[in-house]
C-alpha cells in the first residue's frame, strides 16, 4: 500500500553527479553567480558538418569531443549512428564512447528497471567508473557514484567508506556532504545525518545545507538549528528562488506537521518559484491537503521532467500503465532507494505480476534489508503467487524489524494466507482485526485500502462472502478515498472514477490585464479558492 509508505519529507535526492552537475544545488554560491556549463553549439555545427563533407576518424573525434556536454548527446547520437551505418571510418576508442552513448539513448525503462545491474547500460557505467578510479582514484564525483552502485549491491562498508573519502577530498562539497547525509538516512543513522550538516561550517551560509538540515532534524526527532534563520533567508530573499526552493520547502514540512496549513501554503509558494524535481514531489503528496494548483508554467515544466512526479500524478489518476512506466525510470535515476521499489511492488500486486514484484522486492532488500514496506509487499506477493511458507517467513522477519505501525497489516496479509488455505472463518477474523485498529486510530484512508484488499483477497480465493466484501469495501471507498483502493477496486471490475480535489484549488500567482495601459503583469500570491487565472483591470 503507498499510503503506508513512511512520510515523504525533503531529505537530499542522490542522482548520478552527471544530472546533478548543470542544477542549481551544484553551482549555488553566496559569492558570485556561476555559469551553467555547455560548450559552443556555432563550433559542434560546424564540427558535424566538417565530418559529413569529410569522414574520416579525426572529424568524428572532433564531434563525440562534445559528448561532456549532455544537452548535446542527442544531435551525437545520430551522427553516431549515421557513422555506424555507413561503415565509416571509427577508432576503437571512439566505438566504446559510441556505445555509451547510444545505451544511454536506447536502453528502455523497463530494462533499467527490470534488469539493474544485469543492465548492459548500467553495467557499462560500472566498468567506466572503475576504469577513471583506477586512474584517478581521488576523484571525489566518481566515488560519489561508484558509492551508488555499492549500496544497490548491499556494500555498505565500501559504499561508506567512498563517501568519506570523497568528502576528505572535497570537505566543503555540498554534493558530498548532502550525499552523505543521504547514506546516512538510508542506513538509519538520523542522528549522524543531522548532526554532519548541522556542525558544518558551510551550512550558515548555504540555503541547501540548511534546507537538508531542517528537513533531516524531523526524521532524528530533535529541533532543527537553521529553521529561523531561513525564515530571516526567505524574508529577506537572500538568494535567487532557485536556490531558495528546498529550504522553504523544508519550513513548509515544519508547518505541515504542526498544522498550520496557510503558512505551509505561503512556504511552499516561494518554494514552487522555481522548483526542483524534490520539491514538486514533495508538493504533489501534498496537494490535497494544501489544495494548491500546481499547473502553471514554472511546476508543469518540472514535474514532466522528474520521474517520482509523474509517478504519483499518473498514480493519482489511476493510470498504472503510465505509474509504472515512470517509476522505474525513478528506479533508475536512485537505484539504490526503496521508495519507487515500494511502489513497482504494490502495483504489480494489485496487478498480478507477482513474479515481477518478488524480484523487484528482493533487489530493495538487497541494499536496504530492513525495509518494512518492502518486507510487507514481499510477503503479500509470496502468498499471492502460492508460496505460503516463504510468505510468512518474511512476515516474521517484518514483525521483527518494523514498528507497532506495521502490526494491522501484517494481520490483513495473514488473513490472506488463511484464506488462500481455505480458512475463510480465520481470515475474516485476521482482516476484521487488521481494519479495526486502523479505525481506531482514525486511519480512514487505509481502512479503505484494508478492505480493498480484503475484496480482492475473497475474490481471488472464491470466499463465500466474496459479493459482500466487495460491498463493503465499495462502501468504504465511498466515505474515504483513496488511490490506492480505487486502483484495486478497479482491478475487480467496479465503477471507479479518479478522485478530484474536493476543494476548489488556491492559484500561486494571478495575471493582471490592465486595458487602459495594455499591460499583462503577474502577481504573486497565495489566491482565494477557486480565483480565476486572468483579471482583467478596467
Amino acid at each position: 500500500m503507498t499510503a503506508s509508505l513512511p512520510p515523504r519529507r525533503l531529505i537530499p535526492r542522490w542522482r548520478r553527479t552527471a544530472s546533478t552537475l548543470d542544477l542549481p544545488e551544484a553551482s549555488f554560491s553566496a559569492e558570485a553567480s556561476v555559469r551553467v556549463f555547455a560548450l559552443d553549439q556555432d563550433l559542434f555545427a560546424k564540427s558535424i558538418a566538417d565530418w559529413r563533407e569529410t569522414p574520416t576518424a579525426g572529424h568524428l573525434g572532433d564531434v563525440l569531443a562534445f559528448s561532456v556536454d549532455s544537452s548535446l548527446r542527442e544531435d551525437i547520437a545520430t551522427v553516431a549512428r549515421e557513422a555506424l551505418k555507413k561503415s565509416q571510418p571509427i577508432t576503437l576508442a571512439q566505438q566504446a564512447i559510441i556505445s555509451s552513448i547510444l545505451d544511454e539513448r536506447e536502453t528502455t525503462p523497463q530494462e533499467q528497471g527490470n534488469f539493474g545491474i544485469c543492465n548492459p547500460a548500467t553495467r557499462r557505467e560500472v566498468s567506466e567508473l572503475r576504469r577513471v578510479l583506477k586512474v584517478n582514484p581521488s576523484n571525489p564525483l566518481v566515488l560519489l557514484d561508484a558509492a551508488q552502485f555499492q549500496i544497490s549491491a548491499g556494500k555498505h562498508r565500501q559504499a561508506e567508506r567512498s563517501l568519506l573519502t570523497a568528502l576528505s577530498l572535497s570537505p566543503n562539497s555540498r554534493l558530498a556532504l548532502r550525499t552523505l547525509a543521504r547514506f546516512y538516512v538510508h542506513m538509519r543513522r538520523h542522528d549522524e545525518a543531522h548532526r554532519l550538516l548541522s556542525r558544518h561550517a558551510r551550512t550558515p551560509g548555504d540555503p541547501w545545507l540548511m534546507a537538508s538540515e531542517i528537513a533531516l532534524a524531523e526524521i532524528a526527532e530533535t529541533s532543527p538549528h537553521f529553521a529561523s534563520k531561513g525564515q530571516r533567508l526567505i524574508r529577506d530573499k537572500g538568494a535567487q528562488y532557485a536556490d531558495l526552493s528546498e529550504l522553504a520547502g523544508a519550513l513548509a514540512g515544519i508547518e505541515l506537521v504542526n498544522g498550520n496549513v496557510k503558512r505551509a501554503r505561503d512556504m511552499f509558494r516561494v518554494a514552487l518559484r522555481s522548483p526542483n524535481d524534490n520539491v514538486i514531489a514533495q508538493a504533489i503528496t501534498h496537494q490535497r491537503l494544501l489544495a494548491i494548483d500546481l499547473n502553471q508554467p514554472e511546476q508543469r515544466r518540472v514535474a514532466l521532467n522528474a520521474s517520482e512526479a509523474q509517478t504519483l500524478l499518473a498514480w493519482e489518476t489511476l493510470n498504472t500503465s503510465q505509474a509504472e512506466l515512470h517509476a522505474l525510470a525513478w528506479h533508475s535515476e536512485e537505484p539504490f532507494s526503496s521508495r519507487p521499489l515500494q511502489f513497482l511492488t504494490t502495483l504489480y500486486a494489485v496487478q498480478k505480476k507477482y513474479e515481477h514484484g518478488i524480484n523487484l522486492a528482493h533487489r530493495g532488500l538487497i541494499a536496504d534489508p530492513k525495509d518494512s514496506a518492502l518486507l510487507a509487499n514481499l510477503s503479500y506477493l509470496l502468498a499471492n503467487s502460492g508460496k505460503l511458507e516463504l510468505a510468512e517467513t518474511f512476515l516474521r522477519r517484518l514483525v521483527r524489524t518494523a514498528i507497532t505501525d506495521y502490526d494491522p497489516i501484517v494481520l490483513a496479509t495473514s488473513g490472506l494466507i488463511a484464506m488462500k488455505r481455505g480458512a475463510y472463518d480465520v481470515g475474516d477474523e485476521l482482516y476484521q482485526e487488521a481494519i479495526s485498529r486502523f479505525r481506531s486510530r482514525g486511519e480512514l484512508k487505509m481502512e479503505t485500502n484494508c478492505l480493498a484488499y480484503y475484496a480482492k483477497s475473497a475474490v481471488e480465493t472464491a470466499h463465500p462472502n466474496r459479493d459482500l466484501i466487495l460491498k463493503r469495501a465499495m462502501d468504504a471507498y465511498g466515505n474515504a478515498r483513496s488511490s490506492d483502493a480505487a486502483i484495486i477496486l478497479y482491478q475487480l471490475d467496479q465503477q471507479i472514477e479518479p478522485m478530484e480535489q474536493t476543494e476548489p484549488a488556491r492559484r500561486l500567482s494571478q495575471w493582471i490585464l490592465d486595458e487602459k495601459t495594455n499591460t499583462l503583469t503577474q502577481r504573486h500570491g497565495i489566491t482565494k479558492a477557486g480565483a480565476p487565472s486572468l483579471i482583467v483591470k478596467k
